[in-house]
């Protein structure tokens, strides 16, 4: 048997990766660079404003849905 040579591993100093670009970063930074940053904020702004409208739209079918179903007993009887 030959005894082949093993490849030296090569270490990857610690990291992670920028949340929105994907490019590496040090361990202790929260994003990459400024824009990066401000590209995350506007995307949280839509993400609430987005959800803010689902939930009024929802409640809003919700309440015609009630009264559609309710109006009949809410109504004075005739007679």
């Amino acid at each position: 048997m030959s005894a082949r040579p093993q490849p030296k591993k090569v270490r990857i100093p610690d990291h992670k990766h920028c949340p929105v670009c994907g490019r590496s970063m040090p361990v202790d930074a929260e994003f990459c660079s400024d824009p990066c940053r401000a590209m995350n904020e506007e995307r949280l702004r839509r993400e609430r404003r987005a959800r803010t409208i689902t939930l009024v739209i929802y409640a809003i079918m919700m309440a015609v849905l009630l009264l559609f179903l309710l109006g009949p007993f809410m109504r004075p009887q005739a007679g």
